[in-house]
């Protein structure tokens, strides 16, 4: 969070808030540890700070996107944008369960799920999509930069044949997910 909160051109007050409802949710788990009548008390409380706190930060990325984003379908926008609804679907799952006085073993699972493979994945994912084009080009090319026209970067990788990329990630981490909250290992 405090690296949002230091973007040009985004209002300081929200990465605050975020990083404020966070900070408050982990306080609340810590005293929650104290003994049953505060788990009973900040049980409730914690995880719709760490919600207020994730949807905060989801809208202060929407808007830096908006901002800094120059093509809005570049292949490794579109990934990232994935990955952010992974982490408020994670969200909304995890507020979910906090909620439910038995929740299953498979309910925890699609979460950690989720979570892993939908979130940090996709991320990380979206990183590479631009990283490895780079690492190409500066492996084959760069000797050869100044001396003969070599390609940019940009041109290793047309983005037009990307478009398909984000959904099957996207389906085998909601199968993956759905299997594991009902229970049905075909789908998995």
């Amino acid at each position: 969070l405090p690296m949002f909160n230091l973007a040009k051109g985004v209002p300081w007050f929200w990465g605050w808030v975020a990083l404020s409802l966070a900070h408050l949710g982990m306080i609340c788990i810590t005293l929650a540890t104290l003994g049953p009548a505060w788990a009973l008390v900040l049980g409730h409380v914690w995880p719709v700070c760490l919600a207020l706190a994730v949807a905060t930060y989801l809208w202060q990325i929407r808007i830096l996107l908006a901002k800094a984003m120059r093509r809005k379908r570049e292949a490794n926008g579109v990934q990232f944008r994935v990955a952010w609804t992974f982490l408020a679907l994670t969200t909304v799952l995890g507020l979910t369960l906090s909620f439910q006085a038995q929740p299953t073993l498979g309910a925890h699972a699609a979460y950690v799920y989720l979570l892993l493979f939908g979130f940090l994945g996709g991320a990380i994912f979206s990183q590479l999509q631009k990283i490895v084009p780079l690492l190409s080009w500066y492996d084959r090319f760069a000797p050869y930069a100044g001396r003969s026209g070599v390609p940019t970067a940009a041109e290793l990788l047309d983005e037009r044949l990307t478009w398909p990329t984000p959904f099957l990630p996207v389906t085998t981490v909601l199968c993956g997910a759905l299997g594991l909250l009902l229970a049905l290992p075909w789908l998995i």
